[in-house]
């Protein structure tokens, strides 16, 4: 707010949610109203606590416990693990790379929204800007890009994330005002909604390498016309 016209953003190279993380061992966490019985960690600062004090007013059960600023993300989380904490919300891009070594904590559910992760330069900097845009589009810049999984559905179930292989076009997949759209990403979204999945993209420039990208095992799914 206050900053339009101000800062110009690159295309999207990641898309994040605010996830529920509990240690593994908690009883079932599936639906938002399992939370009406837990105390909730949450720095104010966070875009989680506004979401959450909105989902409060609906299950005036649910205790927001706010988390000291100075508090680092693995200062928390070592707290849910000790018990100090019940639960907490954090963003999907940092778990994803900070859960596969702590077995004990687990995500429980991801939060209502989506958003699109991009870089911001100065409005006046066009040349960087097309420069950044041209990087992304050519290494289809993603936070799971770079990994090699060759999974069938109850493997990516455990890692909470479908890759999907597309490219940008003007219906399949792309941003508009800081936010992604696409009628196929509205359709992989529905699906990865019903397993409990989060949405990755890997963007490709051709059919063949979106096909080389699948047999790689740089991703899950093609989803591109």
């Amino acid at each position: 707010a206050g900053m339009s016209g101000q800062v110009a953003f690159s295309l999207p190279w990641a898309s994040s949610q605010q996830q529920v993380v509990v240690r593994t061992d908690t009883g079932q966490i599936s639906r938002l109203e399992d939370l009406a019985v837990r105390q909730v960690a949450i720095k104010r600062s966070s875009p989680a606590w506004p979401l959450m004090e909105e989902i409060a007013t609906q299950y005036p059960g649910i205790a927001l416990v706010e988390i000291p600023s100075s508090l680092t993300n693995e200062m928390i989380l070592q707290r849910v693990n000790s018990g100090q904490y019940d639960v907490t919300v954090l963003e999907s891009i940092f778990l994803e790379s900070y859960l596969p070594g702590h077995p004990e904590l687990s995500v429980a559910l991801d939060l209502p929204g989506e958003r699109a992760m991009a870089w911001g330069v100065s409005a006046g900097a066009t040349e960087l800007h097309a420069s950044l845009n041209q990087f992304l589009n050519k290494n289809h810049l993603t936070l799971d890009a770079g990994n090699v999984y060759l999974d069938d559905l109850p493997k990516i179930q455990q890692r909470h994330v479908l890759r999907v292989i597309t490219y940008q076009n003007t219906t399949g997949y792309y941003q508009r005002e800081g936010r992604l759209y696409g009628f196929e990403y509205d359709l992989v979204k529905k699906f990865a909604r019903a397993h409990n999945l989060r949405v990755s993209v890997v963007l490709a420039s051709s059919h063949k390498e979106m096909q080389d990208l699948l047999l790689q095992g740089k991703g899950d799914v093609i989803a591109a016309s």
